[in-house]
């Protein structure tokens, strides 16, 4: 912050060109996995009577006896929105690569 302050930038500056970016390059990869572990963790909203996705494929595979195809069904689209999440963390990672040290 003190080499920031000489250099002449602002508070509002230094924290959006220096400090900010280099504390992303270690959170990222944490907030990622959180925001993984919570999309994984919306099926136990189903123990609290939510009507989320594992309730609905639980209440449609009822109907016709088809548990295997609702609950696949599912597991697909955990799959991709998980692979969608990582991609776009992933990307943002090699964007921040470059305020990582060289250490």
């Amino acid at each position: 912050m003190e080499a920031a302050e000489s250099a002449g930038l602002t508070t509002f500056q230094a924290y959006r060109r220096i400090i900010i970016p280099q504390a992303m390059v270690t959170a990222v990869p944490n907030i990622c996995t959180a925001t993984i572990n919570l999309i994984k963790a919306t099926s136990l909203a189903f123990l609290m009577t939510v009507k989320e996705i594992t309730a609905v494929a639980k209440i449609e595979a009822a109907y016709g006896y088809n548990y295997i195809e609702a609950y696949l069904d599912i597991w697909i689209i955990y799959f991709l929105v998980c692979i969608i999440v990582e991609r776009m963390f992933k990307m943002l990672e090699t964007r921040l690569k470059i305020y990582k040290s060289a250490a």
